[in-house]
Parts: C-alpha cells; sequence; structure tokens
C-alpha cells in the first residue's frame, strides 16, 4: 500500500490523481484509495474512474454480493455507468440488484451472460419486483427501489403480489399484462438495449429459451420499452436513411433534388398504449 505524506499529497491536483487511477485495474484501484483518505474521496467521486471493464472484469471470481455491498455503494451517482456488460460474474439476484439499484438511471445499454440457476432466480425476483411497482403506482403510493426490495423481507413483497388480482390467471398471465403496461418513472429510464445469454446446454435448451423470453419482458416494461417497437423505430431508420428532397414546381412537375437522411428514431419516441382491460380491479 502507498504511504504518501499528507503534505504532499494536499499539492497534487486531482486530475492527476484520476489519470494515474485510469490506469489501473479493480484491484489496485481499491488500494490506491486506501492509500489515503483525500485520494479515497477523490477516487470514488470521480466516475471517469469506474467503467464497466474496470468494474466488472468477465469472468472474475472476486465480484461477488459482499463486494458489491461493500464497494457500489460507495461510487457517485452522479452519473454513472452508461454500457454495463455483466459476465459469468458469481453474483445473486441480490448482487444484481444492488449493481440495478446504482446505476439503473444512466444504463443505456444492459448485457448479462449467466448461468441458468441465476436467471431463473433474477427473473423470479424481477418479475415480484415489477408486479409491486405497478400496484403501487395503481395505489399512487411511492415506488420501491431495487435496494429496497433486496435488503427488505422479500416475503411481503411476494405476498402483495400474490394477494392480488395480478396471478388470477398464473404467474404466466402476470408477464402478459406486463406487456401492455407502463410505468410513470421506470428505473431503466434511459435503457435501450439488452441482451442476456446463458452458456449453451442442449438439454436445458427450451427452458433457457422461455426465461430470456420473460427477462426480455420485465426489462421491457421496467423501462418502458418493448421488442415490437424496436422492430417498428429499425423499419422507419431504413425508410428515412433514403428520404428524398422533392422540389414541386408551380406546374406540379416533381423534381428530385437530393437524398436527405432523416434523424434515427428511438424507441422512445413512440406512447405506449396502456391497455387496462386484462386487469381485473381490485
Amino acid at each position: 500500500m502507498l504511504n504518501i505524506k499528507k503534505n504532499l499529497i494536499n499539492v497534487i491536483p486531482k486530475s492527476i490523481l484520476v489519470h494515474i487511477a485510469s490506469y489501473l485495474n479493480l484491484k489496485d484501484v481499491l488500494e490506491f484509495a486506501e492509500s489515503h483518505k483525500i485520494i479515497e474521496n477523490i477516487v470514488y467521486e470521480s466516475p471517469e474512474i469506474w467503467t464497466t471493464n474496470m468494474l466488472f472484469p468477465v469472468n472474475d471470481s472476486t465480484i461477488t454480493d459482499k463486494f458489491i455491498r461493500q464497494t457500489i455503494p460507495r461510487i457517485t451517482r452522479l452519473y454513472g455507468i452508461s454500457n454495463l456488460t455483466m459476465f459469468n460474474l458469481p453474483l445473486t439476484w441480490v448482487g444484481y440488484f444492488l449493481v440495478f439499484d446504482q446505476f439503473a438511471h444512466t444504463i443505456k445499454e444492459l448485457k448479462i451472460h449467466a448461468g441458468l440457476d441465476t436467471l431463473l432466480e433474477l427473473n423470479k425476483h424481477l418479475c415480484t419486483f415489477a408486479g409491486n411497482l405497478l400496484l403501487l403506482q395503481r395505489a399512487n403510493q411511492i415506488p420501491i427501489s431495487f435496494k429496497n426490495y433486496a435488503f427488505d423481507d422479500e416475503e411481503e413483497y411476494a405476498t402483495a403480489v400474490s394477494k392480488s388480482h395480478l396471478l388470477d390467471m398464473g404467474l404466466g398471465s402476470l408477464y402478459e399484462q406486463l406487456e401492455y403496461e407502463r410505468l410513470d418513472d421506470p428505473p431503466f429510464e434511459q435503457l435501450k438495449q439488452f441482451e442476456v445469454t446463458v452458456p449453451y446446454d442442449a438439454i436445458y435448451r427450451r427452458k433457457e429459451t422461455v426465461v430470456i423470453d420473460r427477462l426480455k419482458v420485465l426489462i421491457a416494461f421496467l423501462s418502458n420499452t418493448r421488442e415490437e417497437d424496436k422492430v417498428r423505430c429499425e423499419k422507419l431508420n431504413k425508410l428515412a436513411s433514403s428520404t428524398a428532397v422533392v422540389e414541386i414546381s408551380e406546374s406540379g412537375s416533381r423534381k428530385r433534388l437530393r437524398d436527405e437522411p432523416l434523424p434515427p428514431i428511438s424507441s422512445f419516441d413512440f406512447k405506449q398504449p396502456q391497455y387496462n382491460t386484462r386487469l381485473r380491479p381490485f
């Protein structure tokens, strides 16, 4: 560990310390932060240090729930990470929820690669979490956060959903209903792309497909975007890329002047229809 004198650290510009930290790997950044209180404050308050590649190295066995609880909350929430990739990390659903709680508001691209058992648990708790958000919104109450759900009594949230009419026709009906609902304040407010993969296993291939499809429905609900809207955007953007500018004369003749691409369209440009006919009254 570095041994830096107090009077020396006070004269080193913050930009220099941040620049040094940007060249370090995760283990070294954590040790660098522990070397002095001033450095610790600078490291955890500088979002440019905490890139997804540095914070979540691929196949890193040290990125556990314990690490997430001890490290993630100390990182500034001012900006956060826009592209988040978590590939084969030993996290449970709790670890994922704490990561989401910290960065969901800034994530634009989310990629997860994990085992089937982990995704099954993540799917189960995301489903209960989404159901509670829907219930609280209908009751005009403050929504829960990922952190609330992870640290509170999860049975209370599961009971709230089971006692409602959301599961009257089984768990599958909840996924179907979520496709037609829209949150006023989605947790993943900037998310534009979501990708989830599992290690290939021919025996459980059908089960993996179901889990992945359901996770996509849940994330679409939690970000107010649906797959059909993305497809519609792709078609419109393809059409817009070859839009022609035409001049029409007084006689009515048309003259092609030039091709002028239109700005790309985002799935967030479309307002989701709110169909409540599938949901029973409380």
